[in-house]
C-alpha cells in the first residue's frame, strides 16, 4: 500500500484489458512512466471524448493527438478554435522543447510533419456552413474563432450545429469524420455563455454517432460540463487540474487513489478512462510530442490562407454557374483543384498564381 501512495501513476493490474495496438488503432504515447505504447480504437470516437485541463496542463496538445491520428488514418478532421492553436497543422514541428522528447517515443527528426488543410477566419457568429464541403480525406480545416466573445462562440456552436442535423448523412459505425470545438467551458454560463451551445452539443453527442461523426470537446472543467451532456460522452481524458470539483468528481467516481493523482500529473499527461476497457477504471497516458507545429501560425499567414481559400470559394461557385449554363469548364476545373492542393500545402505564390489566372478568366465570362 505505500508504493502504491508514492507512484505517481496507478498502472492497469492487466494490461491486456486496454486498447489494443493494430494497423488501425490510434498511438496516443506511452502508458505513463512505461514504454508501453497506448492505443486508442477510432471507433471509439463515434461515442465522443471530453479532454479536460487546468490553462497550461496540455489539454488542446493532448486533443491534437487524437486528430494526427484521424488524419494519418485518412479521417478529415474540422476544428472549431477559439485559440488559434490549431493553425498550427499547416506546419511541422519546429519547437525544440517536444523533438527534445522525441526519442522518448521512438520518433526521431524526420518525423515531424504538416497536415493539409485549409484555414478560416470567423469574424462573428454569422456562420453558415456546407461541412461536406470539407471532407477530403486526411485533411484538416480549422475556422479561427478567436475574435468571437463567449457569448458568439454559444451562438456559433448552435449554427454549426444545427447546419449538421439539417444536412443528409448514411448511417456508419465506424468513424467518419473527426469535429473538434475547442474551449467548450466558455458555452457555460459562469463563463459567459448562453444555454444553447451546451444543449446543442448534448444533442449532438446524442445523435451524431450514428452517422460516424465523432466529437472532441475541449474543456478547462470536467464535472461541470460532463452533467450538462448527461453522460453521452464515453471517453474522458483528465490532465491536470486544481479545480476543486473535477478532483471530487474522479474521487467520487474512482476513488481517491485516482483523485489524488489528478494533480500531480505532468504536463502532457492524463488520466483517460472508457468504461469498455480496464475494468471501468482510469489509466494514465504520457501523450506523445505533437508532429506539427503546436503555435499558432502567423496573423499573416492566417491572413493569406483566409483570403484565398475565401477567393477559390467564390471562383468554385461562379464555375459552377458557367457549368448551369453549358459552359466547358474541364481545363479550368484542373487548374482549380491545383489551386486548393497549393494552398493546401501552404505553397501561397503558386496559389496566388492559380487564383489571379481563374479569376482572369472567369472575369472574361
Amino acid at each position: 500500500k505505500q508504493k502504491i501512495l508514492k507512484a505517481r501513476y496507478l498502472f492497469p493490474t492487466d494490461f491486456s484489458k486496454l486498447p489494443k495496438l493494430s494497423d488501425g488503432a490510434f498511438w496516443l504515447g506511452n502508458i505513463a512512466d512505461t514504454r508501453k505504447k497506448s492505443a486508442f480504437d477510432p471507433k471509439d470516437l463515434v461515442t465522443h471524448a471530453l479532454v479536460a485541463g487546468s490553462t497550461g496542463a496540455g489539454k488542446s496538445v493532448a486533443a491534437s493527438i487524437f486528430a494526427e491520428e484521424a488524419l494519418k488514418k485518412k479521417i478529415p478532421v474540422i476544428v472549431f478554435d477559439p485559440t488559434s492553436q490549431w493553425t498550427g497543422f499547416v506546419k511541422p514541428c519546429r519547437d525544440k522543447n517536444l523533438l527534445i522528447n522525441y526519442p522518448e517515443f521512438g520518433l526521431n527528426s524526420d518525423s515531424p510533419r504538416q497536415f493539409n488543410g485549409l484555414l478560416f477566419n470567423v469574424q462573428n457568429s454569422n456562420i453558415n456552413l456546407d461541412l461536406k464541403k470539407y471532407m477530403s480525406p486526411g485533411e484538416i480545416t480549422v475556422f479561427n474563432m478567436a475574435r468571437l466573445s463567449s457569448v458568439e462562440y454559444d451562438i456559433a456552436v448552435q449554427k454549426i450545429i444545427q447546419k449538421i442535423f439539417d444536412q443528409s448523412w448514411e448511417e456508419s459505425p465506424t468513424l467518419k469524420l473527426l469535429v473538434v470545438f475547442d474551449e467548450v467551458h466558455r458555452l457555460l454560463d459562469k463563463y459567459g455563455g448562453g444555454k444553447g451551445g451546451y444543449v446543442a452539443l448534448e444533442k449532438a453527442c446524442r445523435e451524431f454517432r450514428k452517422w460516424g461523426i465523432g466529437l472532441i470537446m475541449v474543456s478547462q472543467v470536467n464535472a461541470d460540463f460532463k452533467s450538462a451532456v448527461q453522460g453521452n460522452i464515453l471517453t474522458e481524458v483528465q490532465l491536470n487540474t486544481k479545480n476543486m470539483e473535477d478532483i471530487k468528481k474522479a474521487e467520487t467516481k474512482y476513488g481517491a487513489d485516482y483523485a489524488k493523482r489528478i494533480t500531480r500529473q505532468a504536463i502532457g499527461v492524463g488520466m483517460l478512462q472508457n468504461p469498455k476497457y480496464n475494468d471501468g477504471k482510469p489509466w494514465f497516458v504520457s501523450f506523445r510530442p505533437t508532429l506539427h507545429d503546436p503555435h499558432k501560425v502567423s496573423d499573416e499567414e492566417l491572413a493569406k490562407y483566409d483570403d484565398y481559400a475565401r477567393k477559390l470559394e467564390t471562383i468554385e461557385v461562379r464555375m459552377a454557374d458557367l457549368k448551369k449554363r453549358g459552359i466547358d469548364t474541364s481545363d479550368k476545373d484542373i487548374e482549380l483543384k491545383l489551386a486548393k492542393d497549393k494552398l493546401k500545402q501552404g505553397r501561397f505564390k503558386m496559389a496566388e498564381i492559380y487564383v489571379d489566372s481563374l479569376l482572369n478568366w472567369l472575369e472574361k465570362k
